[in-house]
């Protein structure tokens, strides 16, 4: 039993199946080779000017007492759960944001405005789509701007359908690829929590698909949030910061600019905003 994605019949097909069934192999038909191909050439700046972000990873552990018995808990002794809770996190730092794929089939990618966020998706992109080009078993990346959903008021189903049918990716098994949800935060305030909701049971029913959804930290934080692991952008260090400035300036210029950023020490110099990678690109460009 399948659910088709609405596209026409022959191969212009996206095959979209239930999780208990399994994803055939596949030798990528030509439309997606030219769609591989597409995303290649888009993203092509990003091969030699992305700096890999550090991030930290965290993966709640919640006790099953919590969940089975908390309303037999007294109120006095919820907060002794709860501080349970909480040490029964396990943290991972990792080099790149690549790295979260290993530890994470689905997972939160969280950082401030400007952190780099979208722009690291758009590299995941790419490193999958190399990759899918001499691997028939790679997932396919498809990148998708959640704004757009939130804007037309559709269902996430048919919302993803009509990503799929505009980006010409054609006879994709949902469970081979991997869904790069850019701007969680950009859904409008009154539909967040359906949003929400309605997300976190797509994940449910599609337990294969590999998925990242950005979204900026403190509004994620404040709001309604999905029960899959989060990874959390890291400011840049000295060492990014110093890699970011010989991409952007070269070496000679890079080795000009990083003394006039200043100290940690000191609360008004540039040192401060070089650490977001968007306020440290307006400086290179003053």
């Amino acid at each position: 039993i399948h659910k088709s994605l609405g596209l026409d019949k022959q191969d212009k097909e996206i095959t979209y199946l239930k999780s208990d069934d399994s994803a055939p192999s596949i030798i990528h038909p030509t439309a997606t080779i030219a769609y591989l191909n597409t995303v290649l050439c888009n993203a092509k700046e990003l091969e030699d000017k992305y700096i890999d972000l550090s991030a930290t990873t965290i993966k709640s552990i919640t006790p099953t007492s919590s969940k089975s018995f908390g309303t037999l808990i007294p109120n006095s002794f919820r907060v002794i759960d709860k501080n349970k809770t909480e040490n029964s996190q396990t943290g991972t730092t990792l080099d790149s944001i690549g790295e979260a794929l290993d530890l994470h089939q689905y997972f939160v990618l969280l950082g401030d405005p400007g952190s780099g966020k979208s722009t690291t998706l758009r590299k995941l992109v790419r490193d999958q789509a190399k990759k899918a080009m001499t691997d028939s078993q790679a997932r396919i990346p498809v990148f998708i701007n959640l704004a757009q959903w939130s804007s037309d008021g559709k269902d996430f189903l048919t919302f993803i359908a009509e990503q799929f049918r505009l980006q010409g990716i054609t006879s994709v098994h949902i469970d081979r690829t991997l869904l790069l949800l850019d701007g969680l935060n950009e859904i409008a305030a009154q539909f967040y929590s359906k949003s929400v909701m309605a997300l976190e049971e797509w994940l449910k029913t599609n337990p294969k698909t590999a998925v990242i959804i950005s979204c900026r930290e403190k509004h994620y934080l404040n709001c309604k949030k999905l029960s899959i692991p989060s990874v959390h952008v890291l400011p840049f260090d000295n060492k990014r910061i110093q890699l970011f400035l010989n991409v952007y300036l070269g070496s000679e210029s890079a080795e000009i600019l990083l003394p006039q950023l200043g100290s940690e020490s000191s609360v008004r110099d540039l040192i401060h905003l070089a650490h977001n990678p968007y306020l440290l690109r307006l400086i290179c460009f003053v």
